[in-house]
């Protein structure tokens, strides 16, 4: 599902990502967060890693993933000596003084969602960070499923956000409703193109 085009993935960094933070005037990113290896979440940061400084990279990666991608991002990330950290539940990063960032998942206690590499296991690593600026809260889902969801519902009193993420582009294995009632989100964004092939969103999300 996820590397099927390596070659388009890796050019949407080039042709997409690198002009939006130009336009932006991004030229310097403090925290570069990975969420998990599939090529259509890594596969554009390569070109990222080339022409902008970044001063750490957060992977929720856990398991083992060789994909052409993932494989030339980690490369970059050790060639250019980047910090390079792992995410895990509970950590806190204090990026700015109103702007915080708190790691959900994966949990710290090593891998509770298995270990075969299969798209939903790699996808309930991903790493979510709930992002405050102030008094609102983003909470950045990644391609969380619903077993990572049942998770942080167990480990966390508060999820709520008034922005959600919501995870895996809207598929119906993601965007639960014990999930979506305890996060009651003012606005829901879904990641996902125009008459995708995987029917993403899933009607029943919406």
């Amino acid at each position: 599902e996820n590397d099927e085009s390596e070659a388009a993935q890796s050019d949407v960094g080039d042709r997409t990502v690198l002009p939006y933070l130009r336009y932006e005037g991004v030229n310097r990113i403090d925290v570069l967060v990975v969420t998990h290896p599939h090529g259509d979440h890594v596969g554009g940061l390569s070109a990222v890693l080339r022409e902008v400084p970044v001063s750490v990279v957060l992977d929720g990666t856990q398991l083992p993933y060789p994909s052409p991608a993932y494989t030339s991002f980690l490369t970059l990330v050790h060639q250019k000596h980047i910090p390079y950290v792992h995410a895990v539940r509970g950590m806190h990063l204090a990026l700015e003084r109103s702007v915080t960032a708190d790691v959900l998942n994966p949990p710290a206690q090593g891998l509770v969602y298995g270990t075969d590499p299969n798209n939903d296991t790699v996808n309930n690593y991903s790493a979510v960070l709930r992002v405050t600026y102030g008094k609102t809260h983003f909470l950045l889902d990644g391609d969380a499923e619903d077993a990572a969801e049942e998770s942080m519902l167990a480990a966390y009193n508060d999820v709520s956000a008034d922005v959600l993420k919501c995870g895996h582009h809207g598929a119906a294995n993601a965007s639960s409703e014990a999930w979506l009632t305890r996060v009651h989100p003012r606005f829901a964004a879904i990641s996902c193109g125009l008459h995708n092939p995987f029917g993403h969103p899933n009607p029943a999300t919406l």
